[in-house]
């Protein structure tokens, strides 16, 4: 995969900044004045597409006895082909190494997973490839409507395409699919998440090998969307076409523009995740 060093700097104009966790406070109106600019055609594919997933921390005693589980952070996983599912490598600890089998919160189900593959080369290399295992969960699997189970049924997952070599003109419409902070279900028993959709466009033409880079104005905090799926939509075939996986974003502050933008950066699919979704 290329460095285009001298493009980000393009792209990064004036000033950037990392964007703090709590800096919006994605309240219900904002994300519907968000959600009203999406295509419907595109927020129908939001449920067949991604996650939200967490590693699962349990605690024992000096015997060895389990006292209790807890979770941490949360990332997006997307739902590829043949059951494997695609993250950010920085959503998981390192010492969830190839091979190792942690518990996750997945929409809600405790899962045991295997750890297929992961990169951690920064925001160029940041991924992780997963397989849970349904009849490994820590719970009996129940079926509530927004199981992971529902979303592998989806009908419009036959609509949805990934593929790493897409050639993306500059001015490409863009949207990225995960999971935020829902402020108003603190209070609840769920967990305080939702999705959301975020649409930019590309500042420049992203040829096969090119990470993915596009601008925004959404006002709402992404925090927990990394992992998630950046895609377009080829109106030729009706198709959702997955091109890469969001792994940062950063506050641009233009002396040219008095409305700061943001730049959503990510690496293109791996190669390895579209061969595992073969096996």
């Amino acid at each position: 995969m290329r460095l285009h060093l001298a493009s980000l700097s393009r792209l990064l104009l004036v000033t950037t900044f990392a964007i703090p966790a709590c800096s919006q406070s994605n309240s219900l109106t904002q994300r519907q004045s968000v959600a009203r600019e999406i295509p419907t055609h595109i927020r129908e594919f939001s449920p067949a597409l991604a996650a939200p997933v967490m590693q699962v921390h349990r605690t024992t005693d000096s015997a060895g006895k389990l006292t209790g589980m807890h979770t941490e952070n949360w990332g997006t996983a997307q739902l590829l082909p043949g059951g494997v599912m695609l993250s950010a490598g920085h959503v998981f600890p390192p010492e969830l190494a190839p091979g190792t089998l942690p518990l996750l919160n997945l929409d809600g189900l405790m899962v045991q997973a295997t750890i297929l593959q992961r990169r951690d080369g920064g925001t160029i290399a940041d991924w992780l490839l997963f397989q849970p295992v349904f009849d490994r969960g820590a719970f009996s699997p129940l079926d509530p409507p927004d199981s992971i189970q529902k979303r592998l049924a989806n009908p419009l997952r036959v609509r949805i395409r990934f593929d790493a070599d897409v050639f993306i003109p500059r001015g490409t419409t863009l949207y990225a699919f995960g999971f935020i902070h829902a402020p108003e279900l603190e209070s609840t028993e769920s967990l305080p998440l939702t999705s959301a959709i975020i649409r930019g466009t590309t500042p420049r033409d992203l040829a096969p090998g090119d990470w993915i880079a596009f601008e925004s104005d959404t006002p709402l905090s992404i925090k927990g969307m990394s992992g998630g799926p950046i895609a377009l939509y080829d109106e030729h075939t009706e198709e959702l076409v997955v091109v890469g996986v969001l792994t940062a974003s950063h506050r641009r502050v233009s002396l040219w523009n008095s409305s700061p933008t943001r730049l959503i950066v990510g690496p293109r699919i791996p190669p390895e995740a579209l061969i595992a979704t073969q096996q």
